[in-house]
């Protein structure tokens, strides 16, 4: 058999957030998902995109608590 060249890559990215079901209470889940519920229309709105791939594990609560400008956001956009 013939060997053949492989190449592999990998993405390495900070970790920003944790799962959408790892909320620290009833209410920051409520919130989180209204946040994500939002980011979703807008990504379809004003992006034209539709994403078809959700899941509690693509929906993410910020952990960055110097950052609450995004406290939920949408990942796996592919």
């Amino acid at each position: 058999p013939a060997t053949v060249n492989r190449v592999h890559r990998r993405v390495i990215v900070r970790d920003y957030g944790k799962a959408i079901y790892k909320a620290s209470s009833p209410a920051s889940l409520l919130a989180a998902l209204e946040q994500c519920i939002d980011g979703y229309e807008s990504l379809h709105t004003r992006g034209g995109m539709l994403q078809r791939d959700i899941s509690p594990n693509n929906l993410m609560v910020n952990k960055d608590a110097e950052n609450p400008s995004w406290p939920a956001f949408l990942i796996d956009l592919d």
